[in-house]
């Protein structure tokens, strides 16, 4: 599965996930891992998906910054589902945003439009750094891409069987792109 940003495919970046699920947070060990890892990513996205339910994971900042400690050089990032509740985030992320390299954000279905509020929603918080990727996985289609760029998505892991070097050429598809708003006023009794 290529990452990718707007230019290139990123070499170089291997990711080890540790699901909250299947282990504890105070558990995790560097000696579990490939001395090749460069980032160690945990994982608060639910065992199911629930429409109904839709995960509420609670961040754990205090075994956070302690494993951000244990792992020396390594980066340390989380991920999240795109049905995340930024509410239920908010007071954990003052705490656990300045340990954090990167942010993945798993769309379920390229038509679920939630993960782009919570990218959104987690760039403005108070606590977030230039210094966090936020990183695209899941459901993700080369339509998506500028879209996904606008809210402050940064990298993006592709499937192996839908990638090819086509894909950077969406990055800059659209050109106008969507604000919320009309662009350009009109006057009032302007003709179509």
């Amino acid at each position: 599965m290529p990452l990718i940003n707007q230019q290139r495919i990123i070499d170089g970046v291997e990711s080890a996930t540790v699901s909250i699920h299947e282990q504890k947070i105070d558990h995790i060990t560097l000696a579990q891992f490939a001395s090749s890892v460069t980032e160690i990513l945990v994982d608060f996205r639910p065992v199911e998906f629930s429409e109904k339910n839709p995960p509420k994971p609670q961040l754990e900042a205090n075994e956070l910054l302690a494993l951000a400690t244990r792992l020396g050089d390594k980066k340390l990032g989380i991920v999240l589902s795109g049905a995340s509740d930024y509410q239920f985030l908010a007071a954990d992320f003052a705490k656990v945003l300045p340990l954090l390299s990167v942010i993945v954000i798993d769309f379920h279905g390229f038509r679920d439009g939630r993960g782009y509020s919570l990218a959104q929603a987690i760039r403005q918080h108070p606590n977030f750094s230039q210094n966090i990727t936020l990183r695209a996985s899941g459901d993700i289609i080369p339509d998506t891409l500028q879209l996904l760029t606008e809210v402050g998505f940064g990298e993006f892991y592709i499937a192996d069987d839908d990638f090819s070097d086509a894909w950077f050429g969406y990055f800059d598809d659209i050109k106008h792109t969507y604000t919320g708003r009309s662009v350009h006023e009109l006057p009032m009794f302007a003709g179509e």
